[in-house]
């Protein structure tokens, strides 16, 4: 069950952090939740393993056998699944240079484990390919990137945190910034907050927005936490909660 989806000229950073978000697209898309860990390959290379929770809560352990990509440009990978519903499941992204954008392509199929279970793999493609064409066809054209609309109010306890965190010294800037995110991120990025990620995007000082994150925590507007994550896909492989 395979199926291909392409935009027309779109903004580039707009859908790099689309397609090479595929937490995000499985979620949109209804696939069933995962986990993640590293083991070492026969090769001696560690690959991502782990669980993925199907229909009616059967399990399939799975491992991705083959990854590639290229920041800003490509993100692929292949995963052999050991359970009743699907064998192999493969996953494609390219972003193709086109005037002032890209062509944002997207490719995905899964291969079913037995004929029996056909029916319900093509199902499942149909209802994510209609969730990712809505995904790129949202996208914006170069240069149009619209701002996000404001999905939420700070509550009275987060607004006094924040008077906290100002009268500590915290940048006024940075306090728009954060809590613009605050009112238009999507839950599943507030889930956990990535500083050096956020500084790279507002064009801050890596060490500053630091600093000043790890003093939010002391006042109680974040909560700190260390992980350790995938450097291809970003999903976190261990934490610490501090």
């Amino acid at each position: 069950m395979r199926f291909e989806l392409e935009t027309p000229e779109v903004d580039a950073a707009a859908a790099w952090r689309l397609v090479a978000d595929a937490d995000h697209l499985g979620r949109v898309g209804g696939l069933p939740p995962m986990t993640l860990e590293l083991a070492p390959g026969a090769d001696g290379v560690s690959r991502p393993v782990g669980t993925v929770l199907g229909p009616a809560g059967i399990r399939h352990r799975y491992e991705e056998v083959a990854q590639a990509w290229v920041a800003g440009r490509s993100f692929a990978w292949r995963r052999r699944l050991d359970g009743p519903l699907w064998r192999e499941v493969r996953y494609e992204a390219r972003l193709e240079p086109r005037g002032a954008g890209v062509r944002a392509r997207l490719a995905a199929a899964w291969e079913p484990s037995r004929a029996l279970a056909g029916p319900v793999v093509a199902a499942m493609a149909r209802r994510v390919e209609r969730a990712w064409r809505r995904c790129l066809a949202a996208l914006p054209a170069p240069g149009e990137a619209a701002e996000a609309p404001r999905l939420r109010e700070l509550d009275g306890p987060t607004r006094a945190a924040l008077d906290r965190w100002l009268a500590r010294g915290a940048p006024p800037a940075l306090a728009r910034r954060l809590v613009r995110h605050f009112e238009t991120a999507r839950d599943w990025e507030l889930a956990g907050l990535r500083p050096l990620v956020l500084a790279d995007r507002w064009g801050e000082p890596r060490a500053e927005v630091l600093g000043w994150f790890v003093e939010a925590a002391a006042v109680g507007l974040l909560d700190a936490r260390w992980s350790v994550r995938c450097p291809r896909c970003g999903t976190g492989v261990g934490a610490v909660q501090g």
